[in-house]
Parts: C-alpha cells; structure tokens; sequence
C-alpha cells in the first residue's frame, strides 16, 4: 500500500518535472524567433552605427570645407572693404587735385589781371622823350609845296607824317612795350623789332597792306591781327603814355 502511494507520488513528480521540462521547450520555441530578430536587430544596429560613422565623416568634410569658403569669404570681404577705402582715398585726393586746381585757375586768372593791370612805370619819362623825339623827327622833316608856308600846328604835323607813312625809329631811340598791346606777347614783340617796329605809333599807322606783310613775317592771320585789333589798341596805348590822339 505503501508503495502504490510512493509510485503515485513518484509519477506525479515526473509529470510534474515532464510538464516543467515542456513548458521551458515551449518558452525556447518562443523565444528562438526573438533570438533571430534579436540578431537582426544588432546588425541592423551595426549597419546604421556604420552609417552613422559615414554620415558624421562626409559631415566633418562638409563642415570643414564651408569653414574654408567662410575663411576665403571673410578674406575677399576684407580686400573689398580695403578696396573700397583705397577707392574712397583715391576719390578724395582727385577732388582735391581738383579743388588745387580750380584755386591754381584762379590764382592764374588774378595775376594775369595784375600783370595787365600794372601802371605804367617812368610813365612820365617816357612822355617826355617820346615828346622829344617827335620835335626831332618834326624838324628833321621836309614840308612839300602844298604845306610851305603854313604855320607848323597839330594838323599840319599830322599831315606831313601822314604823307611820310609809319616814323623809321632807330636802335637808340625810344621803344614803347609792345606787349602792351593786346594778342602780342614775347615772341611777336621781339620779332617786330627785329623788323624795326618799336612804338606804338608806327603800328597805329598801318595800311591794310603792312598788315598782310607783317602777318606774313609774323607767321600769324592777318585776321587775328584785325580781330585782336592791334591797331585801336597801340593808339590807345598811346594816348596813355603820351597823352596824345593818333
């Protein structure tokens, strides 16, 4: 009777132990799939670590390639606003060049009214021995039949020299300045008296044919001596020294 209880329990224990031993087969059938996906899932972990890894390197390459475009960036902002300063300076020294030289015009413009506004000097000297010379060119003259006899006035002087045509003045008389008188500068002045033009009474008596052969002899147009109007003015440069009307 025993034994039939000890055999009862024994086979209880087994089948107790046999559904144990079926219940973990069962658990290991369950958890084979979870293995596999398990697995799956760590090399698909491997595989985007691997990404990742790729990712972060072609990042980093990226990244320090636009570090250089903002380093070569800040470079080229840096030579246009350097540029652009050296631009501003250059703008500021040609406005001044600028306002130097409209200063320069116009300091050229005041002393060429100066220099044509000087008085005349030893004005009163020079009066007196052109006075002279004209006494002596007025006594040195031969009055024709029409004029003897008549008494030596202003007319009769200006008939005789009018007939006699532009006053021969030597080396040694006196010379009027010739530049003076308006469009004759240096040049002109030095080669009227080489040609023996020396006061301003020879010009104030030419004919319309002294002034073709002078502006021959000048190099010059006959036209700008018209224009410049040579004659009126070496009469009015005379009327100033001399205090006489031609």
């Amino acid at each position: 009777m025993e034994l039939s209880d000890r055999e009862a329990a024994h086979r209880r224990v087994i089948q107790q132990l046999e559904q144990s031993i079926g219940e973990r087969d069962r658990r290991i059938e369950e958890l084979v799939p979870v293995t596999h996906l398990l697995r799956e899932k760590q090399s698909a972990l491997k595989e985007w670590e691997r990404t990742h890894a790729r990712t972060v390197q072609e990042l980093e390459g990226e990244t320090a390639k636009l570090q250089e475009q903002c380093a070569a960036q800040d470079q080229l902002r840096s030579q246009h606003l350097l540029n652009e300063q050296r631009l501003h300076e250059r703008d500021e020294q040609i406005a001044s060049l600028h306002r130097e030289l409209h200063v320069l015009q116009a300091e050229r413009r005041t002393l060429l009214k100066e220099v044509q506004g000087i008085p005349e000097k030893d004005a009163h000297i020079d009066r007196l021995q052109q006075r002279l010379k004209e006494l002596r060119v007025t006594l040195r003259t031969k009055p024709d039949s029409a004029t003897v006899g008549l008494p030596l006035t202003r007319q009769n002087r200006a008939t005789l020299r009018s007939k006699e045509g532009p006053p021969k003045v030597g080396k040694n008389s006196q010379k009027d300045d010739l530049k003076k008188i308006n469009g004759i500068g240096p040049v002109f002045a030095q080669t009227l008296n080489k040609m023996g033009t020396y006061t301003f009474i020879q010009i104030a008596r030419w004919k319309p044919d002294d002034i073709e052969k002078i502006a021959k002899k000048l190099e010059t147009d006959p036209d700008r001596i018209k224009r410049d109007k040579w004659i009126a003015d070496a009469k009015e440069q005379h009327f100033r020294k001399y205090g006489e009307r031609l």
